[in-house]
C-alpha cells in the first residue's frame, strides 16, 4: 500500500494518495498513544474521590501540567504556581501521599509522574 501510494506520487506528481496514506498512519499512531496515556493517567474518580483531603486548585494545575508534559519538577512547580520551593514541595507531597503521583530520579534529576493506575 505504501509503495503504491509512493509510486502514484512519483508518476503523476499527485501527492494526495501518499499524503492520505501517511496521515492515516499518523492518526493510527496517535490513537495508540492516546490509549496508552489513558492506561497510565489517573481517572477523575481517583483524583477527587480519595479517602484523604480533596485535591486543591494548585494540585489540579500540577496534574494538568503532568498530563501535558509527562512529568514535573519542583522548580517547574514553583514557576507554575508562583511559589517558593517549600510550598511547591508541600503540594507535590500531598499528591504523593494521595498516591496520584510518584517520584522518579534523585537529586537534581528528581521529577514526578503519574502513578500507574491498576485496572
Amino acid at each position: 500500500a505504501y509503495s503504491d501510494a509512493l509510486q502514484t506520487a512519483d508518476n503523476s506528481l499527485d501527492l494526495y494518495k501518499w499524503l492520505e496514506y501517511f496521515l492515516t498512519g499518523v492518526l493510527i499512531s496517535v490513537l495508540k498513544v492516546k490509549e496508552e496515556v489513558k492506561k497510565i493517567t489517573p481517572t477523575k474518580s481517583k483524583l477527587y474521590s480519595t479517602d484523604k483531603k480533596a485535591v486543591t486548585a494548585e494540585q489540579i494545575k500540577i496534574i494538568d501540567y503532568i498530563q501535558k508534559n509527562g512529568k514535573i519538577t519542583n522548580r517547574e512547580t514553583q514557576k507554575l504556581l508562583g511559589v517558593a520551593s517549600q510550598t511547591a514541595y508541600y503540594h507535590i507531597k500531598r499528591l504523593l501521599n494521595q498516591e496520584i503521583i510518584k517520584k522518579e530520579g534523585v537529586g537534581r534529576a528528581t521529577h514526578y509522574v503519574f502513578k500507574r493506575v491498576k485496572n
